[in-house]
């Protein structure tokens, strides 16, 4: 007669429906056995938009049927961190497999959109990042969210700094390097700052054309020398040997 025995668990885990911003993210997790064993598992958290952190396997010596409580903690909750759904796991490894789940929400603002254009034309069908002393610079943006707060600086190239409002123009006055620092925000969503550069050049650069003699007449000093084809070069060597062979028989004569 032989006994078969079953390992039962009860495993049960628990969290926050969601978490929103500078909370920690955790859950509570339960075990429980039928059996005194030991029992290897694995708790994590899915989030398909954060990284994912190194997995550690935990074990517990469980007395049989006292509950085993313990928890899990994630990351803090920031705001780089986007709005999304993650779902928090405990993995039994042994004696038995067995996996429980719960999803939960993280709540935060969402991002925009945000694209600084730089152009040459009001129409903005010209975008450049090199602008000629004394032209019209046209500064504008793209968002997928609508009528943003836009707040703007421009630093020259000696350094000193200027508040413009977007979309705007500037009469491009100084040579060099200018820097236009941009911070956009709308109620509930994430602020974006960015930044970008362009140049002011005193004129465009000059390309000198030469005419078509010029070329013709460079071509011909710069050619190499025409080489004489080989069939030509054999046909030399041939004709020399036979006058040689022709004036020894001669003198042998």
């Amino acid at each position: 007669m032989s006994l078969a025995i079953v390992n039962a668990l009860e495993v049960d885990i628990a969290t926050k429906d969601s978490f929103e911003l500078n909370e920690d993210i955790r859950f509570d997790y339960t075990i429980i056995s039928d059996n005194n064993e030991r029992v290897a598992y694995l708790p994590y958290v899915y989030c398909p938009n954060l990284p994912r952190p190194p997995k550690f396997t935990k074990s517990v010596s469980l007395v049989a049927n006292k509950p085993y409580r313990n928890s899990y903690y994630d990351l803090a909750v920031d705001s780089t961190i986007e709005p999304q759904t993650c779902t928090a796991y405990l993995q039994i490894l042994s004696p038995i497999q067995q996996t429980v789940s719960k999803e939960f929400q993280i709540i935060t603002d969402p991002s925009f959109s945000f694209n600084l254009n730089l152009c040459k034309d009001q129409s903005c069908t010209e975008k450049s990042k090199t602008f000629i002393l004394n032209k019209q610079v046209y500064l504008d943006y793209s968002s997928s969210a609508q009528n943003p707060e836009v707040t703007a600086t421009l630093t020259y190239p000696d350094k000193t700094t200027k508040i413009i409002n977007l979309p705007t123009s500037i009469t491009a006055s100084k040579t060099g390097t200018h820097t236009l620092e941009v911070t956009a925000s709308k109620e509930n969503y994430k602020t974006i700052t960015t930044k970008t550069q362009f140049a002011v050049i005193s004129k465009n650069a000059e390309i000198s054309s030469l005419n078509v003699q010029e070329l013709k007449a460079q071509s011909l000093k710069l050619s190499p020398p025409t080489e004489m084809p080989k069939y030509l070069v054999i046909f030399s060597v041939i004709i020399v040997l036979v006058a040689i062979v022709f004036l020894i028989n001669r003198k042998k004569r």
